[in-house]
């Protein structure tokens, strides 16, 4: 299984693009940061905490688009499934191997995002502010949480880690049953991106569903925290406490399990 996960990272990590996308990220976001602090005066831990709602969930998408689109699909395309089938125990081990070398990846694609982000904004303008209430950021002066500002930037790194482990598994999911990597890549694609060209609204409706329950919206954040989350239905207001969105990112991340499991299985007795 060890050498399985390795050879999965190594397809991973391999593609040239990924790497030169990293680099163009994380160049933009340097110099988009130190022109910021050019011509604003304020401290670190708003951009800091702006980080995942902005550029940082973009980025995090499209390089895993980029990385996890080909996952499954590449394998059918060099008709290599045929012979991973055909063995006694190749079709778990397989796919628990890209799913643990797709969770690795996200793993540190995430982590080294967030060190860049808070590194470099500490050196730019110091770290003032670190135990101050998250009210005290711009963005969050309604925030109805008790939490200080360096508690809420771990919660926000473990919710966009949660919501891109979600996206990657989407992504796995469509790479079983897609066997061209460029459907896959549209489809995830319209799926990240259509909520970003939704505004916030209150009234239960298939447009609410579309901005609220998706796996986008997790990864940005801040709408999960930065005020009292309700929904209108009907003539009730109905409160939408943060928990709520954790249990739902959690059971759909356990559903894209199994459907990846289920479906890489349904392909062996095709």
């Amino acid at each position: 299984m060890g050498i399985l996960i390795w050879q999965e990272l190594y397809k991973i990590w391999n593609n040239k693009i990924v790497w030169l996308m990293i680099g163009l990220f994380a160049s933009i976001y340097l110099f988009t940061t130190h022109t910021y602090y050019t011509w604003h005066s304020m401290m670190a831990w708003d951009r800091i905490a702006d980080f995942s709602y902005s550029s940082g969930s973009i980025f995090e998408g499209i390089l895993i688009l980029l990385a996890l689109s080909t996952s499954f699909s590449q394998e059918y395309q060099l008709k290599t499934d045929s012979i991973i089938l055909s063995s006694k125990y190749g079709r778990n081990k397989l796919v628990t191997a890209k799913i643990l070398a797709s969770l690795s990846f996200i793993t540190v694609l995430v982590l080294g995002f967030w060190v860049l982000n808070i590194t470099f904004n500490i050196l730019m303008v110091g770290d003032i502010g670190w135990n101050l209430p998250i009210q005290s950021l711009q963005k969050y002066s309604s925030s109805p949480y008790a939490i200080s500002i360096w508690q809420y930037c771990m919660i926000q790194i473990a919710t966009n880690w949660l919501g891109c482990v979600a996206f990657g598994l989407f992504v796995l999911w469509l790479s079983v049953i897609n066997r061209s990597y460029l459907v896959v890549f549209f489809v995830a694609g319209v799926v990240f991106a259509t909520p970003f060209f939704i505004r916030n609204i209150s009234h239960f409706s298939i447009i609410w569903i579309i901005k609220n329950a998706s796996m986008t919206e997790f990864m940005r954040v801040e709408n999960i925290f930065d005020s009292q989350r309700t929904v209108n239905w009907s003539e009730i207001t109905i409160p939408l406490p943060y928990p709520i969105f954790y249990a739902y990112i959690l059971a759909l991340t356990i559903i894209f399990v199994g459907a990846i499991y289920r479906c890489f299985k349904t392909r062996q007795v095709r």
